[in-house]
């Protein structure tokens, strides 16, 4: 009887163990997809769009997700060029962010850097949306929902995309009193 109880909490703690292992274990993400762009307020507005996302996720129990890898979307030329600044996922979402480095003249290094959204994601991309900021404000706390444009994954058409990112944005402080149409 003893043995047996014994057997019980080694089994027990393995799977936990197990459990906490496969945690920190990051998550291949090869995703390539045609998608299209919306307009919030703005039923007639669409644009196709196609993403290429390649990395690695990292979940973890103690601290914020993060994905290192590259975002390349057809419609937004740089994305190609700089570089994907790793995103840190933090109350639901991530700021998508790419940098470029620059040689000058004299051999000094600049760095430019350009904000393309927030973006809002399950864990390996199985469900995403991007909210494309335009470049209007680098600050995500100031965005608005009125015209900001964005995508969906999976999502087939306008409602599957809001559906989408609504139950997305529900996770996050920073937008889940956005309003969107």
């Amino acid at each position: 009887m003893k043995n047996l109880k014994k057997y019980k909490v080694v089994i027990v703690c393995t799977i936990l163990l197990l459990i906490i292992f496969l945690q920190y274990i990051p998550w291949p993400v090869d995703k390539s997809i045609q998608l299209v762009q919306y307009q919030n307020n703005n039923l007639s507005y669409e644009q196709p769009l196609s993403i290429q996302i390649e990395g690695k996720y990292y979940r973890s129990l103690f601290k914020d997700d993060l994905f290192k890898g590259s975002i390349h979307l057809n419609n937004y030329d740089f994305t190609e060029e700089w570089h994907t600044v790793d995103i840190v996922f933090n109350d639901g979402y991530g700021i998508l962010r790419y940098i470029k480095l620059n040689n000058t003249p004299l051999g000094e290094w600049s760095i430019d850097s350009k904000t393309l959204g927030i973006i809002l994601a399950t864990p390996g991309f199985d469900n995403f949306s991007i909210l494309f900021d335009g470049g209007q404000n680098s600050n995500p706390s100031l965005w608005s929902s009125k015209n900001t444009l964005f995508i969906s994954y999976p999502a087939n058409n306008r409602k599957e995309a809001l559906n989408i990112l609504e139950k997305l944005s529900s996770r996050s402080e920073l937008v889940s009193d956005f309003e969107w149409n």
